[in-house]
């Protein structure tokens, strides 16, 4: 199974952002008293969960919840889901050998959420040959009550960075991504999908 494999097919909220990195904490952050330049301050903030979430973000799980569609071209004797911290399952879904779409009974399956990756257990049905043969639709992401702090202050150190430095050519703009935000993020990044 590749990263490929995954797509987003909801997109965090931005109350979901605000839950997890409030404004207030990043106008704290870089000392600004006012709401003057908060939608700048938005920009960068979903540009930082952008740059660090998903399969294609620096750390490779997910930050905000937001709701993922995994596409396989059959059911794999372990049906394991690489993109974490998985919140739940929302559908199971399959071509048939006729060629129809079932939506599996939840009943049929059970979501091991605990596990590291989270698997789908349950025994599955034949499915036609086709690349997209099987979908698991999932959400994915922290709850704001166990979002870390560490992956917190990565983000506002990257909303503080880029707030400072604007343009990508700014004089002492010295790195692209701050000192610091590297070793935040490095307990909790995931490397290639089994």
């Amino acid at each position: 199974m590749s990263w490929s494999a995954l797509r987003r097919i909801a997109p965090a909220p931005e109350s979901a952002l605000e839950a997890l990195a409030p404004l207030q904490t990043l106008r704290d952050q870089i000392r600004i008293a006012d709401d003057f330049d908060d939608a700048t301050l938005k920009r960068h903030r979903a540009a930082a969960f952008g740059h660090l979430s998903g399969p294609e973000g620096v750390i490779g799980i997910a930050l905000a919840p937001e709701t993922w569609r995994m596409t396989l071209p059959g059911f794999p004797t372990r049906l394991r889901i690489p993109l974490g911290p998985v919140q739940s399952v929302v559908s199971v879904s399959c071509r048939t050998p006729e060629g129809g779409v079932e939506t599996l009974p939840p009943e049929t399956w059970r979501a091991a959420l605990d596990l590291d990756p989270a698997e789908l257990i349950g025994v599955w049905p034949q499915t036609q040959p086709a690349p997209d043969a099987v979908r698991v639709d999932f959400v994915a992401g922290f709850a704001p009550e166990d979002f870390p702090e560490a992956i917190r202050q990565a983000i506002h150190l990257l909303v503080g960075h880029w707030d400072r430095y604007r343009e990508a050519g700014a004089q002492d703009a010295v790195k692209k991504i701050p000192h610091g935000v590297f070793d935040l993020i490095a307990p909790y990044r995931r490397g290639v999908v089994a």
